[in-house]
């Protein structure tokens, strides 16, 4: 899970759960951080618009980890797109690891999770 940095000019990954022997030692949370601009987190956080990408090649705004054999991904905004809070990232190391049954049930989790945030006022 990915969360605004404290300056709001990336993202930082926030939490994360490694499969089988996929953990590098190279991404750590609460260091590892990733720009709004040319990466998918960044683009599902500004637009609020989930990303369910069957092959990572083909999306030019995917950003690989050291060592990450990540093939599919499902990115999945908390909170709506005037108030995106955090991104949630599932990747897989091979092709059309996701289906629209796994996107429908992390967008469920999402909303789930946004209900239980404390309203902000605007600004």
């Amino acid at each position: 899970m990915f969360v605004p940095d404290e300056d709001e000019s990336g993202l930082r990954l926030a939490a994360q759960v490694w499969g089988a022997d996929e953990d590098t030692g190279a991404v750590v949370a609460g260091e590892w951080r990733i720009p709004l601009e040319g990466s998918v987190c960044g683009r599902v956080y500004r637009t609020g618009l989930a990303a369910l990408c069957a092959d990572v090649a083909m999306d030019p705004d995917y950003r690989g980890f050291p060592g990450g054999r990540t093939r599919s991904s499902l990115t999945v905004p908390i909170g709506p797109p005037d108030d995106v809070i955090a991104v949630i990232n599932l990747e897989a190391p091979w092709i059309s690891a996701f289906s629209i049954r796994d996107y429908e049930r992390i967008t469920e989790h999402a909303a789930a999770a946004y209900a239980t945030f404390p309203q902000r006022s605007a600004a």
